[in-house]
């Protein structure tokens, strides 16, 4: 070995070029020079991402993602010299059987360990298979699994990571998941499943944590058990919350954040200004049984339109709102009122500081009474609003959309920015929709159509497309 290291570093790097793949690691750690250059040959060979690792049970397994690594090809990386340097984002999905998720989540706080810079975002999932009921095989001991996330807790607060994202079930069925941890001040992104933390084992260690850490942001999935924790929980950092349906699938009858519990905790957070309502969120309760607080720190808010005229009929509540989102969740509402839609729009109406409106087009009393050409209540004009956007302009025949623009000229007389997603357009659509907006919409200066191309009114009267 020693005399062929004295051979010049071209010829080394040659050989391990002319290494076979299975050969490769082994000549990596036989020594420095050619943990060096046989390891970049390595890494080179399976796909490694040096920024992003994303490692799973499956490995390699889903030819979607070929940069996805196994638990042993992670352990090989990792003794790869300067192999960890800039990975700023790890995501990892732990086996459905509770013994071997426990050892992988140990082999995380190795790899966590050789780090020594800080990491952006960490995302693990305890994932429950695809039969989707939990676990395979008997749970993990409490004392060590409650030993082993400590120490991955440990780990990620000493590389101070600023997003975690943490899914799935809990391998445990008995005992009480809990730990004691120092205060954090790390973590600002804070993204949760409602299946693991939320368990009756698992939520007094979630309360402590949320209540001693500065994070900015929270997103959970939503259901009933945040009904139970939001009144235990002040965040002073806290500045957005949003409820997910991302992460599961509700079961018919599951009951969702109760809306006066969510008013309560989001008045009792000064500097809160966005909340996503989740669109499945209780029923409404009606008639109305209390009083909702102000809401005085709320600028953003996203929910159904049953959720908004909630909050919107009190007229003291909301008093410095600027940006509504209506869910798309909406669209699917066939049972939604006439009614309904004209109440939202006459309580914006009201709202004077309201600048930015997001709509999905395919409300079905939107275009089946609006777009039809029936004539707009004058109640429901808002000339307040600056910036419109819509979703979901996929399968809008030429005539609706005349239709929508003469309706948005009507309603919106003073909007500059327009902006409509999720369509499916070829270019020569995009130009003749332009030129449209351009003859019927006389406010509107600036156009983005799916954010890529944007439309702008030039003072000479002409427009012209630019791709940003």
């Amino acid at each position: 070995m020693a005399k062929l290291l004295d051979l010049p570093e071209e010829l080394l790097s040659f050989i391990c070029e002319e290494t076979d793949a299975e050969s490769l690691f082994p000549l990596a750690i036989s020594c420095r020079v050619f943990n060096r250059l046989a390891g970049n040959r390595y890494l080179r060979h399976i796909n490694y991402d040096r920024l992003s690792l994303d490692i799973s049970d499956r490995g390699q397994s889903r030819p979607w993602n070929p940069q996805e690594l196994s638990f042993s090809t992670l352990h090989n990386v990792a003794r790869i010299l300067g192999s960890l340097t800039n990975v700023s984002f790890i995501s990892v999905i732990f086996s459905t059987h509770a013994p071997v998720a426990l050892k992988q989540l140990k082999s995380i706080v190795l790899l966590l360990r050789r780090i020594q810079h800080g990491i952006r975002s960490i995302r693990v999932s305890f994932d429950r298979g695809l039969s989707g009921i939990g676990y395979h095989s008997k749970p993990c001991s409490v004392s060590l699994f409650n030993a082993a996330f400590k120490e991955f807790m440990q780990q990620v607060q000493r590389t101070r990571v600023k997003s975690l994202q943490i899914q799935g079930y809990v391998p445990l069925t008995k005992g009480r998941f809990g730990f004691r941890l120092s205060q954090n001040t790390y973590i600002s992104d804070f993204q949760i499943s409602d299946s693991f933390l939320l368990s009756d084992r698992c939520r007094g260690w979630l309360i402590t944590f949320l209540n001693s850490s500065a994070i900015a942001s929270l997103t959970a999935s939503n259901s009933d058990g945040w009904t139970a924790i939001l009144p235990k929980i002040q965040m002073p950092s806290l500045q957005r919350i949003v409820f997910s349906e991302s992460w599961s699938i509700p079961r018919q009858g599951s009951k969702r954040v109760d809306i006066d519990v969510l008013a309560d905790f989001l008045n009792r957070h000064p500097i809160l200004y966005h909340v996503d309502c989740g669109n499945l969120s209780t029923p409404i309760p009606t008639p109305r049984s209390r009083q909702c607080p102000p809401l005085t720190s709320i600028t953003q808010i996203k929910g159904t339109i049953l959720q908004l005229c909630h909050f919107l009929s009190f007229s003291n509540v909301l008093p410095n709102l600027q940006r509504i989102e209506i869910d798309r969740q909406s669209s699917l509402n066939y049972a939604l009122k006439k009614s309904e839609l004209w109440g939202l729009l006459a309580f914006l109406r009201k709202r004077s500081t309201l600048r930015t409106l997001t709509i999905p087009i395919n409300l079905y009393r939107l275009r089946s009474d609006i777009l039809s050409g029936l004539k707009t209540p004058i109640r429901s004009m808002l000339p307040q609003v600056k910036s419109l956007e819509f979703l979901g302009f996929r399968d809008f025949p030429e005539q609706e959309t005349l239709n929508f623009l003469r309706w948005g000229q009507k309603v919106f007389p003073n909007v500059g920015i327009l902006n409509v997603r999720y369509v499916e357009w070829s270019d020569e659509r995009n130009s003749s929709f332009a030129q449209a907006v351009y003859t019927e919409w006389s406010s509107v200066k600036t156009l983005k159509i799916n954010s890529t191309c944007t439309y702008v009114k030039t003072e000479n009267g002409a427009g012209e497309f630019r791709q940003q």
